[in-house]
């Protein structure tokens, strides 16, 4: 057991920013839902709680926020299922001055580079199509550059604003592929475009798009490395779009680890052409660097677990979109009655991007606490905190269910189901959460594929 929960991570506004790093695969998307629906039991290894989190949309405290980003905590003193015991939980979400609704981006300066080698020779067109409508999506305040490569760099375009984009377009669309490959030539040459054009107040950045990734050493001194990294100390980001390739995860660590950057691979060849069907804004607008979230148990109690909603790797960017991610910890009292009003505290500290308008790296801390009255029966401070609570009880007893269904034990495992069932129904009903209706389906189902 401890007493403080430590995650460093660019970690995400709900509903509003996300990590650069790669998604959790979602329940929803996972294959145990997948297994249940065709009438199977899954191996108890496929479900996990981060994964059914991953799955439900949840709202965050809406208190007011006047800083970039502002912890919002919520307590539940409730059940958990597999251990019998009333526990202490902490939804961490994360709220925001910057709305949705009437958020614009800084200006933008991108070197966008495509890779025409003869490795492209299935994907031209469609990555071609992807970079059209990115440009699409740009302003006229935006300034624009494009690269394409093969053994050799064809700079299309110098960087300058966005206009004659019917020119820029057609020639873009006009590439065709065949040659070498040389993409640190190309990656120089458009941080340079970015270098010598540099004005102040802008975001910069260059946005690749390769059907082969760049060679990175185990310590990152090899030269494409070296320039990323470089770059980013002086705030460039750059985003790199793997295109019919596998995920790579030292090249996904490179750019995760570097102020401003984001790796993605599109592994299938209909995803490519829709690259850039999403808001650019949220994908390419960076609004805080090297963000630190800790809780840390007060005196009294003890973390004994942690889950997260959304992506959680050591990402040194938050960027603009979506999902959110929420931070999850279960405490343990140390003790029985009376219980310390003082459950933990919360330490959040990142540096802002400073085209937002804000400039100086923020710390600051949020204290937990329980009520003074809270009455005899469990107690839940917000819905989401108390469909959280929900969700992680029904991973944890339909993953017992299917261990001891596999083990041979199908009464024992419809026994946990049946009150499951009857738990997830109460809390439904309570909440009025169709995400909960839907799960309490689906636990009907498992039941009835155990018979």
């Amino acid at each position: 057991m401890q007493n403080v929960l430590r995650l460093a991570c660019a970690c995400a506004l709900a509903t509003l920013v996300g990590c650069a790093g790669e998604n959790m695969n979602e329940w929803g998307q996972g294959s145990a839902r997948d297994v249940i629906t065709r009438g199977g039991v899954p191996d108890p290894a496929l479900i996990t709680i981060e994964g059914l989190l991953a799955s439900h949309e949840l709202p965050g405290d809406r208190a007011q926020c006047k800083a970039l980003m502002c912890p919002r905590p919520a307590l539940a003193v409730a059940p958990n299922l597999a251990t019998g015991q009333i526990e202490y939980w902490v939804r961490i979400a994360m709220s925001s001055s910057i709305a949705q609704n009437n958020f614009v981006r800084p200006p933008l300066d991108m070197v966008v580079v495509i890779d025409k080698s003869a490795t492209m020779a299935v994907d031209m067109a469609e990555t071609n199509a992807a970079v059209v409508k990115l440009i699409e999506q740009l302003r006229p305040d935006d300034r624009l550059g494009v690269v394409a490569f093969d053994d050799r760099v064809h700079q299309l375009r110098s960087l300058g604003p966005v206009a004659n984009d019917d020119q820029v377009k057609q020639t873009v669309r006009s590439l065709r592929a065949g040659g070498g490959w040389n993409l640190e030539k190309a990656t120089a040459a458009a941080y340079e475009m970015l270098v010598e054009g540099r004005k102040p107040n802008r975001m910069r950045r260059v946005v690749t798009l390769s059907c082969a990734n760049p060679i990175i050493d185990d310590e990152g001194r090899d030269k494409f490395s070296q320039l990323v990294l470089q770059h980013a100390r002086d705030g460039i980001g750059h985003s790199f779009f793997a295109v019919l390739l596998g995920y790579d995860s030292r090249v996904a660590e490179l750019f995760e680890l570097s102020a401003g950057g984001a790796y993605r691979n599109v592994a299938e060849l209909d995803q490519v052409a829709g690259i850039f069907d999403s808001n650019v804004d949220a994908m390419f607008t960076p609004v805080a660097y090297d963000m630190s979230v800790a809780f840390n148990g007060a005196e009294g109690f003890d973390v004994v677990d942690q889950y997260q909603r959304g992506a959680l790797t050591d990402t040194a960017t938050t960027f603009l979109g979506s999902p959110g991610t929420t931070l999850v910890a279960r405490l343990a009292p140390a003790h029985t009655a009376p219980m310390p009003r003082d459950v933990g505290r919360i330490t959040l500290s990142y540096v802002p991007e400073p085209t937002l308008g804000w400039t100086d790296a923020v710390s600051e801390q949020v204290d937990v606490r329980a009520p003074d009255s809270m009455g005899t029966g469990p107690y839940y401070e917000t819905t989401a905190v108390r469909v959280t609570v929900a969700l992680v009880n029904q991973a944890q007893q339909m993953k017992s269910a299917c261990a001891a269904f596999h083990a041979g034990d199908r009464v024992g495992a419809r026994s946990v189901l049946a009150e499951l069932r009857e738990y997830l129904s109460s809390e439904a009903a309570a909440t009025e959460h169709a995400g909960l209706v839907a799960e309490l389906e689906l636990v009907d189902q498992l039941i009835k594929n155990m018979k």
